[in-house]
């Protein structure tokens, strides 16, 4: 099946080959690479984007390689646009070790500090600094990102000692997901978790589905990958819903590293 559909995308029949391609691969317990990479290869010449991304989900979940997670989330980054989405999509891309361009260490920095995670927002610029990410004017507009990140993440941690008090003392679910946002930018993960979920219990969240966003990485994050499952089911947004779906394919395929991407096949001539 393999040979069928890699004759017919170097004969350029990109649709008979992705459809083709498409039935065999559904008829598959584990379809192989090479035919993975040939529907994926059809989907761009086709210039079909929700195509592509599906090719490269099914590729993430067969073979999660770190050049497939790449490319997966940088396509899904040209189709988020809110602060809130981009927050779990850009913690997605930290997880799977996608962060890599200065525009996008600068971008996850400064969305964390509109949503209230200075001390995130400092981690990931100092990530970004580690790995000289930053040359030139965008080294200093970094510079004075992370400047303004760690004043904030000093707030934050004047306020961390008294933060499981005020959690007990909460009376709306907007209060214990303002702690859970306190404990999960200081990667405190379990008791983010735990203040997420009494939040979410105790109802009257504004924004129930980022909370549920955040419940759902900060589970994984504390090795609760079964119950961060559920809190990704549980987003109704569709625009985030995307996101969360991401996150559950990264959960479900452990994120195991396959070994080197088989070769993709190149048009003849």
């Amino acid at each position: 099946k393999t040979l069928v559909a890699m004759s017919m995308y170097l004969s350029d029949d990109f649709t008979g080959a992705r459809t083709f391609s498409e039935q065999a691969a559904a008829s598959m317990a584990k379809p192989s690479e090479q035919l993975l990479q040939i529907n994926l290869r059809c989907n761009y010449e086709l210039n079909d984007r929700a195509g592509t991304m599906r090719a490269l989900e099914a590729l993430v979940r067969h073979y999660p390689a770190q050049k497939y997670w790449t490319d997966l989330l940088t396509n899904q980054l040209y189709e988020t646009k809110s602060d809130r989405d981009l927050r779990a999509l850009y913690r997605l891309m930290v997880d799977t070790n996608s962060l890599s361009r200065p525009e996008e260490y600068s971008e996850m920095a400064t969305t964390l500090m509109t949503g209230g995670f200075p001390n995130e927002a400092k981690t990931i610029l100092e990530r970004g600094m580690a790995a000289n990410a930053f040359k030139g004017d965008a080294l200093t507009r970094a510079q004075g990102d992370l400047q303004r990140a760690r004043a904030g993440a000093d707030a934050d941690r004047k306020d961390l000692p008294g933060a499981d008090a005020a959690l007990a003392a909460a009376k709306s679910g907007n209060e214990m997901v303002a702690m859970g946002k306190l404990f999960f930018s200081s990667a405190e993960y379990a008791k983010a978790a735990d203040a997420f979920g009494k939040g979410l219990a105790k109802g009257g969240v504004t924004d129930v589905d980022d909370a549920n966003a955040l419940l759902g990485i900060a589970l994984h994050r504390s090795d609760k990958s079964a119950e961060a499952l559920e809190a990704f089911g549980r987003i109704k947004d569709p625009k985030l819903g995307e996101i969360a779906r991401l996150w559950k394919l990264h959960i479900e395929s452990g994120n195991q590293a396959a070994a080197t991407p088989a070769p993709a096949p190149t048009p003849a001539g």
